[in-house]
């Protein structure tokens, strides 16, 4: 399939918020009980279709939520299109800890114009069990500059919204701001749905530089 634009997007939050499971669902629609918890980074793929028309492809760079592999990470963190910063709406400690990984993210950036960023309130699916309000978490972002949406991997609710928020926020400030940092234009490069892993990173890297 065709696409557009290539943006680099990276997830950041605490342990077990569920970045792992939202990537699985972004990338193959599926999803699992089982928590395996991250070993420094991971790669996923998905595609949005934006408001006008344009394909992006996104490469997920899964981060784990342990300070122990801060070091593994901190490269990770330049030259990212956009930031998904994660917390789970039941675990009040893994939403106080957004303002780490968003000082993560500024210590880290390599240029002086902020990250487009989103926040996702995931685990939608225990609402009973909820500790952080949806009007403290929309304060929260719009403090710092961000989408805030609610989701829930296991049930795959606005998943899809999510990506094509933030994706049209990059969008946005690459056409008004002449923001480029993570962007590749790549149009007419296919990639098959039934391609192995290696076979979506060659193509992905073999055709264009990220910036």
């Amino acid at each position: 399939m065709t696409y557009d634009y290539l943006y680099k997007l990276i997830l950041v939050g605490d342990c077990d918020v569920g970045k792992t499971a939202l990537c699985q669902r972004w990338n193959n629609n599926k999803f699992t009980e089982d928590y395996t918890a991250t070993i420094g980074i991971d790669f996923n793929v998905a595609q949005v279709i934006i408001k006008g028309g344009d394909k992006i492809k996104c490469q997920l760079w899964d981060t784990a939520g342990q300070e122990t592999f801060e070091s593994i990470i901190q490269s990770y963190y330049r030259n990212v299109s956009g930031a998904i910063l994660v917390f789970d709406i039941t675990n009040k400690e893994s939403f106080e800890r957004l303002s780490y990984w968003l000082q993560e993210i500024k210590k880290n950036k390599q240029r002086e114009m902020d990250v487009p960023k989103i926040i996702l309130g995931n685990k939608l699916d225990n609402e009973d069990k909820r500790q952080v309000s949806k009007e403290e978490a929309n304060a929260f972002a719009r403090r710092n500059d961000a989408i805030y949406i609610e989701t829930s991997a296991k049930d795959n609710v606005n998943l899809r919204e999510a990506l094509e928020k933030i994706c049209e926020k990059i969008y946005h400030e690459m056409v008004m701001n002449d923001y480029s940092h993570g962007i590749s234009k790549v149009s007419n490069k296919k990639i098959n749905e039934n391609d192995s892993f290696d076979d979506v990173f060659d193509n992905l890297f073999s055709c264009c530089k990220i910036n």
